[in-house]
């Protein structure tokens, strides 16, 4: 039952003897504890609006969980932040996924912003029966003997000028086009022909593709502003370039990052992991994860470049740390203190390359001079020259309770 008041629109689930519950006041004010049914347009709420334009956010509750799901995504960029609860575990992940190519088209000249230096990843050029169009006579012309036919097959990236080495134009039929391709990834440059040409001139579509193989020209692009233009021709042309940002630390197309955190009541385990793309199409992959629980934490990190893996561990529990890595690095003074007890320690002799130890610190029952092609062992009883023969008593002496001998 609804009735007005003097002071607003009053509401009574007891009839008209209430008591009332106030849901709107005489100044226009809503009380929020009576909107329970349909949906608020969120363009209504005011701070919102310009964020929720760029960022998607989603709350999700259930019966078993909840989870809240950010995420934003433009042309180069993705990114998602999650959180998921449920009566068991908590875990959390972002990802942040970078595409680092942009490609542009334009007619006959293209002008590229905040390039890496380095290669373009692609480049075509579409035929049109003019582009690289060799030069013929007409019946009243002839060649002497000292010039020959022109056309060229030149384009200009900024200051320098390549040659393609096509030898006759790129065509093109009915909807259909000559083309040439570079591909950095592929280590490649080709034409590849739809559109032959009859004796007569007339142009007809190839039953099947042609392709030409060229010399792999050396593009270079500088850092930041390029223009690449075919000098003498105009052709639609497109072409594919890593840019600029801040994750291009090195020559890739894709920057893939990912972290995640799950807690239990058990184990924390934690995981981060970087996979880049670079512009030969190779994937390097890092990922290092720390798991922890009452009795032991253990730690891992990897890398894989192509078949090539390498991987370092270090496993920690209360009676014992375990390190396993390629190479060990210490910096500083290290201490060890528990090398003093016999069998405690194994060093391998053969490993001892630098340095000098002690002779007082030397006990042993047999010592050998020379190594493994000793020339003399001297014992607790006896002094023995292996090589069979006694040095001369200008080179031999002992002593034995401050008095010498000479041999």
């Amino acid at each position: 039952m609804e009735i007005r008041t003097s002071v607003g629109l009053g509401f009574s689930s007891n009839g008209y003897e209430g008591p009332f519950e106030l849901a709107m006041t005489m100044d226009g004010q809503i009380n929020a504890n009576f909107i329970t049914t349909g949906q608020m347009n969120v363009a209504r709420i005011e701070g919102l609006t310009d964020s929720l334009n760029e960022i998607h956010t989603a709350i999700e509750f259930n019966s078993s969980n909840v989870q809240i799901v950010v995420n934003k995504q433009n042309e180069q960029e993705e990114k998602l932040a999650q959180i998921e609860v449920d009566i068991d575990e908590i875990s959390q992940r972002v990802e942040n996924n970078v595409g680092l190519t942009r490609t542009i088209k334009g007619i006959k000249t293209l002008t590229i912003k905040d390039a890496v230096e380095g290669s373009p990843l692609e480049l075509h050029i579409y035929g049109n029966n003019e582009v690289f169009e060799q030069l013929t006579l007409s019946d009243s012309l002839y060649v002497g003997d000292s010039s020959v036919l022109g056309g060229d097959s030149n384009i200009k990236i900024n200051s320098k000028v390549y040659n393609l080495g096509i030898e006759d134009g790129l065509r093109q039929y009915n909807g259909v086009y000559d083309e040439f391709v570079y591909d950095y990834k592929a280590g490649t440059a080709k034409v590849i022909r739809r559109v032959g040409v009859t004796s007569s001139g007339s142009l007809y579509k190839l039953s099947s593709e042609k392709i030409e193989n060229l010399i792999m020209p050396n593009f270079e692009l500088q850092e930041g502003t390029n223009t690449i233009t075919i000098p003498n021709y105009s052709a639609n042309m497109e072409i594919t370039y890593i840019i600029k940002n801040d994750y291009t630390d090195v020559f890739a197309t894709k920057v893939e990052m990912n972290s995640n955190i799950s807690q239990t009541a058990e184990e924390i385990k934690s995981e981060a992991s970087k996979n880049i793309t670079t512009a030969k199409g190779e994937l390097e992959k890092s990922i290092s994860t720390v798991s922890q629980t009452a009795d032991n934490i253990n730690s891992e990190v990897k890398k894989k470049v192509g078949k090539t893996e390498i991987i370092s561990t270090i496993n920690q529990s209360a009676e014992s740390v375990k390190i396993d890595a390629n190479k060990i690095e210490l910096t500083g003074v290290v201490k060890a203190t528990d090398l003093q007890n016999a069998g405690s320690t194994i060093i391998n002799g053969a490993n001892i390359t630098t340095g000098m130890i002690s002779s007082d610190r030397i006990d042993t029952t047999n010592l050998r001079l020379g190594g493994s092609n000793a020339n003399t062992e001297i014992s607790a009883y006896s002094i023995e020259w292996l090589a069979g023969k006694v040095p001369s008593p200008s080179r031999t002496k002992f002593k034995s309770n401050c008095v010498f001998w000479n041999v």
